[in-house]
């Protein structure tokens, strides 16, 4: 496995997600975002999350079937910002709604970007910290 780098923004790490589309919503216990049709590119919510939208915020877990459906609502939109820093990750979308997994006592999310079969990026979020 190569050892993947992370951009620093400022004082943030950027996700390499930036211009990819959600092409997948999935509820497996938690909630998966794809990015790419062979799901080598997702993201797994596992924390509580918030999804900020036309000036509204609202807060959800992603166990619960509200969460589910607040989600497919990101299908199709385009990542215009992908940033994290101490456990928590903060994404914008091309239509402007954003979501924010805080931080908490877990890891609350988990980035997997696989390039090959031996070549990948994992970076996890929570517990006060961003690593990868």
């Amino acid at each position: 496995m190569k050892n993947q780098k992370l951009k620093t923004v400022g004082k943030y790490l950027e996700l390499p997600i930036i211009g990819s589309k959600v092409v997948s919503c999935r509820f497996n216990g938690g909630i998966r975002l794809s990015f790419t049709q062979n799901n080598d590119d997702f993201l797994d919510i596992n924390g509580e999350f918030s999804l900020t939208r036309f000036g509204q915020e609202h807060k959800f877990n992603p166990n619960e079937k509200n969460s589910w459906i607040a989600v497919l609502d990101l299908f199709n939109l385009e990542v215009s910002k992908a940033l994290s820093e101490d456990g928590m990750l903060f994404l914008i979308f091309s239509d402007k709604t954003e979501l924010i997994i805080d931080d908490g006592p877990y890891e609350n999310w988990h980035y997997t970007k696989q390039y090959d079969k031996s070549n990948y990026l994992r970076v996890h979020g929570g517990v006060g910290r961003t690593i990868y």
